[in-house]
């Protein structure tokens, strides 16, 4: 069952695997094209399993996008194109593990995205701060944010911090689609810029 993999995900205290090549495998040609003239679209969340070599070793559809071909599609391409690092434990030593992704297939603008921008406003931004804040955030079945995880930080840890705060008490998307009897989760890239606002003209 994927939900007790997801929960031992959660508890373990190691280093989740990585993907490495998540650019080259989301790319344009890689797009199930046939699947979205047939009217398929949505986003696709997976529980992604992997091997102490760094080899896939299983996935697990934890967010259905309506469309039995594209949550299929999305799983294939994990399995055959996708490039791993082994998770690790506390001691550094390579464990087998997983990790929860998620892809978009949209057609027309309005449509979900597995990738959420958002911008925040403020007055000045925090010593440090020079780039958008790249996050992994985890709903559950029913839309509210589970988890917030900084996978590319802004340069400055309190803003990161504030950042996955907010995103914690404030974001949440429709509740997503699940695949099985198993209650759905969900997966969002959610990058967040610190826009400054207010300024007093002379």
């Amino acid at each position: 069952m994927w939900l007790i993999a997801l929960m031992m995900l959660q508890a373990a205290p190691s280093m989740p695997p990585r993907w490495l090549n998540e650019d080259v495998v989301i790319a344009p040609e890689n797009t199930p094209v046939d699947a979205l003239r047939r009217g398929g679209h949505g986003v696709v969340s997976m529980l992604a399993r992997v091997s102490a070599d760094g080899r896939f070793a299983g996935c697990a559809v934890t967010e259905t996008s309506g469309s039995k071909e594209l949550d299929a599609a999305s799983c294939a391409l994990l399995e055959h194109k996708a490039r791993f690092e082994a998770a690790t434990d506390a001691t550094g030593r390579h464990i087998d593990g997983a990790f929860l992704t998620g892809v978009s297939y949209t057609t027309a603008r309005g449509q979900p995205s597995a990738v959420i921008d958002l911008a925040l406003p403020v007055e000045r931004t925090p010593p440090g701060y020079i780039k958008a804040t790249r996050t992994a955030v985890e709903f559950d079945e029913s839309g509210h944010v589970i988890r917030c995880v900084v996978r590319r930080p802004s340069g400055s840890m309190a803003a990161d911090a504030a950042i996955c705060r907010h995103i914690v008490a404030q974001v949440t998307i429709k509740p997503p689609l699940s695949a099985s009897s198993e209650p759905a989760q969900a997966y969002r890239t959610i990058v967040a810029t610190l826009a400054v606002s207010g300024a007093v003209e002379e």
